[in-house]
């Protein structure tokens, strides 16, 4: 598996969480098992100046992984997102209907 399909299952995951008042912890746990050395800590440190904002539903909390993604995505991810317009509701739709296992 490589490092971008593992990204991608980050997100991915994430977006698949339910919100929760302790899903900032699952998302910072989730952080630091990224099989990425160097993906940890440019996580921690963007984390440092740019705070998770308060979330308080699951639409709100993924809005923040659009945006978070959008801008801290892979270049791959970037392009695939403009050749193939990609939008939240559109990432949300691969998992309309589908179990959450692999």
């Amino acid at each position: 598996m490589s490092y971008e399909t593992t990204g991608g299952l980050f997100w991915d995951v994430l977006l698949l969480s339910k919100y929760n008042d302790d899903w900032i912890n699952f998302y910072e746990s989730l952080i630091r098992v990224l099989p990425c050395d160097k993906c940890i800590k440019d996580s921690l440190h963007y984390h440092e100046g740019n705070p998770i904002p308060k979330i308080s539903n699951n639409d709100e909390k993924n809005q923040f992984l659009w945006e978070l993604r959008r801008k801290r995505g892979s270049a791959e991810w970037k392009t695939k997102m403009l050749n193939h317009e990609y939008t939240l509701e559109s990432w949300l739709d691969q998992f309309k209907d589908k179990p959450f296992y692999r």
